[in-house]
């Protein structure tokens, strides 16, 4: 869920899909957390999970060096602009390569003209499927835009947020409402797990978790879940 984090005991972070291939494939696990609900479905579908629950609520956003001078008010015209770089995740491996995906189609759509530009300025830039792995020292995001691998990044908003921290120089602006972006994290745990599963599981949906994923910028999941994570 977080754009760079270290290995902790216990614990595996990476792109959910991949993840969840690796689970499908046999490997152990006990709570899979993930930034879309369709993989923990995947894992319920194949009798390896309870029913998945969201537990936390993020959208996308544009992330780029403040020299550019985007904002929330000409973000639009800048993903428009034939000499905007964009990079993105990877989809199927990555749930915000998925959401970046729909968010180009949602463009393609209400601007026709400008989708196959779309498609060919954009790059995968992270998430396992790009063509050599970007690291540095203000974390992976932020190292794309900062030294100009591309000019902007769709990644989330908690990302984003995370990025500005680690450099001064960095920004991002939101998608105007009408194609925004909505991300639905959904959790789900092994029908193996023990307890201890059971009860970090059932934290993820505790007063203090929600307020800890408050404090990195989540917001709660919408009621009926699944939202723009489901598909338009």
């Amino acid at each position: 869920m977080f754009a760079d984090v270290r290995p902790v005991p216990g614990f595996r972070f990476g792109p959910s899909g991949m993840l969840a291939d690796r689970i499908l494939a046999g490997e152990a696990w006990d709570v899979f957390c993930s930034a879309d609900e369709d993989h923990p479905h995947r894992l319920a579908a194949a009798g390896l999970a309870v029913r998945p629950k969201p537990f936390a609520g993020n959208r996308l956003a544009v992330l780029f060096v403040k020299s550019r001078g985007f904002h929330s008010d000409n973000i639009l015209s800048a993903l428009l602009d034939p000499a905007v770089r964009i990079g993105m995740s990877t989809p199927g491996a990555d749930p915000s390569g998925d959401y970046a995906q729909r968010l180009l189609a949602r463009l393609g759509q209400a601007f026709p003209d400008a989708q196959e530009g779309l498609v060919a300025r954009t790059e995968v830039l992270t998430g396992g499927g790009e063509a050599v792995p970007i690291e540095g020292p203000l974390g992976r995001y932020a190292t794309i835009v900062a030294d100009g691998h591309a000019d902007v990044m769709l990644c989330y908003e908690t990302i984003c947020l995370d990025a500005c921290t680690r450099s001064g120089n960095l920004a991002f602006a939101c998608l105007p409402l009408e194609y925004e972006v909505a991300a639905v994290y959904g959790a789900t745990v092994s029908r193996q797990a023990d307890d201890r599963g059971l009860a970090l599981f059932e934290f993820l949906f505790s007063d203090e978790a929600q307020a800890r994923l408050a404090a990195f910028g989540f917001g709660p999941p919408p009621p009926e879940g699944r939202g723009d994570a489901a598909g338009d």
